[in-house]
C-alpha cells in the first residue's frame, strides 16, 4: 500500500460471495480493499485497490414535512439530517 499499512486476509471463498466481519473496524472509518480470483490455474494477481467507507444503519430523518401543490398536483418532502447518518 502507498500509505505503509498492510493488507490482511480476511477469507478465502472459490464458488461464493465473502463476506468478512472484523470487531476492530469503526464506522466512519476508510478502508483500502483488493481482491483476486482462484481457479485450476490458481491464484490471478491483486485488483487495483478501492476505498470504502464503513457505515452502519442510520437514523431516521428528523422533522419530515410534506407541502402538497394542488396546481401542479404533486407533494414536495422536506427534512433534516438525522443524529446518526451512518458513518
Amino acid at each position: 500500500m502507498s500509505n505503509g499499512g498492510t493488507f490482511v486476509e480476511v477469507a478465502q471463498a472459490l464458488l461464493s460471495p465473502v463476506v468478512a466481519t472484523n470487531a476492530i473496524i469503526t464506522s466512519g472509518a476508510s478502508l483500502v480493499v483488493r481482491y483476486r480470483a482462484f481457479n485450476v490455474h490458481g491464484w490471478s494477481l491483486y485488483s487495483d485497490t478501492a476505498t470504502i467507507l464503513a457505515a452502519t444503519v442510520p437514523s431516521p430523518p428528523l422533522q419530515l414535512v410534506s407541502t402538497i401543490v394542488q396546481l401542479n398536483n404533486y407533494v414536495t418532502l422536506s427534512w433534516s439530517l438525522p443524529a446518526n447518518p451512518g458513518g
